[in-house]
């Protein structure tokens, strides 16, 4: 069941009912469309409709923040607990065993490799079948390569694919091009893959617990206080002033 935050409709499951979802749709081959929805995706969808409506055609949407969980509580609606797109992917591939067949698309040169090697060690008998950075979208969200790259993720026969363009792209990327694969479940993880790398690092336990990530991201990244004053204090106010609309 799907609950409808902002006019984005979000899983109401918790992170082992998803994880089983996903698992279970990789091994009948399903393609699956994966979104993370934050606070501040949804500040944005609320100005783009284009962008709404692709979240809203993802198979799965899950809750990536705390403060969609406030929102929720506020709106009287079911939403079991936030389910953090890092860590979801982590638990995917802890228990998918090893039918498991990885893609990483995006970041950096070398980030995807280091990233690699960890999600080996959660499960050493998964295997990263393709490492692609993919160079620079440009302003269309296409690679100058781009069908270069689908063919070499077709020829990997991979059946999850990992894709760290950072929000909005990502999504756009996935919604154009996932019925031209077979097979996949497609997730954007935005900057998980700098932490699964170690190229950057994590809120402490005690900060996520409390919703507070975002405080760490601005004591790190002062650059993304726009990103952050989205999240804390306007999608606020639009569930104040929109509630369910």
């Amino acid at each position: 069941m799907k609950v409808e935050i902002l006019g984005v409709k979000i899983n109401n499951e918790n992170t082992s009912q998803i994880t089983a979802g996903i698992i279970e749709r990789i091994r009948q081959k399903q393609n699956t469309f994966i979104a993370t929805p934050n606070p501040e995706m949804l500040v944005l969808a609320r100005r783009n409709n284009q962008f709404k409506n692709i979240l809203n055609a993802a198979d799965i949407a899950i809750p990536d923040g705390f403060g969609l969980i406030l929102a929720a509580k506020f709106l009287h609606l079911p939403l079991k607990e936030k389910v953090s797109g890092a860590d979801l992917v982590e638990k995917v591939i802890k228990e998918c065993g090893d039918e498991l067949r990885i893609f990483l698309l995006g970041a950096e040169p070398g980030v995807g490799e280091r990233a690699g090697e960890y999600l080996k060690r959660l499960n050493p008998a998964a295997q990263i079948v393709g490492i692609e950075s993919g160079g620079k979208l440009n302003a269309d969200f296409r690679f100058q390569n781009e069908e270069s790259i689908i063919q070499k993720i077709k020829e990997s026969s991979a059946n999850l694919l990992l894709i760290a363009f950072g929000q909005v792209k990502q999504e756009i990327w996935i919604y154009r091009n996932l019925q031209n694969l077979q097979g996949i479940a497609a997730v954007g993880i935005g900057g998980a893959l700098d932490f699964y790398a170690g190229k950057a690092r994590r809120a402490p336990d005690i900060l996520r617990r409390l919703g507070l990530e975002w405080f760490w991201r601005l004591l790190l990244e002062p650059k993304r206080i726009r990103r952050i004053i989205n999240a804390v204090i306007v999608f606020p106010y639009l569930v104040l002033k929109y509630g369910r609309k």
